[in-house]
């Protein structure tokens, strides 16, 4: 970040899109350092974005459980209907690169 925050100042233009997560906002059991840590990329988005602007904007995406092959092993009998998918995540991505939010925490 310390290289590439410079050159998106010099050019007037950047996208920093951050990963949090719901279990930061609603907790999780035995997931304190984990739910902390994310917390913590909600707040320093807010900051990098007030302290940027002039075409650099900062927003993560929060999303729930994530459908990957992963989780699925390790909740099998949980249910995958409202999980959120690789391609949701993706496009939301895509979105925020043509778009100036800025500040936001989106959730998925």
């Amino acid at each position: 970040c310390q290289q590439i925050l410079p050159r998106m100042k010099m050019v007037g233009w950047g996208r920093i899109i951050n990963m949090g997560a719901q279990a930061a906002i609603n907790g999780m059991p035995l997931a304190g350092p984990y739910c902390t840590s994310k917390m913590a990329v909600h707040s320093l988005t807010k900051i990098v974005a007030l302290e940027n602007g002039a075409g650099i904007t900062c927003n993560a995406l929060v999303p729930g459980i994530i459908d990957t092959p992963f989780n699925r092993k390790q909740m099998p009998d949980a249910e995958h209907n409202n999980w959120v998918s690789p391609a949701k995540i993706a496009k939301k991505i895509e979105g925020l690169l043509l778009s100036d939010e800025n500040g936001e925490l989106i959730n998925l």
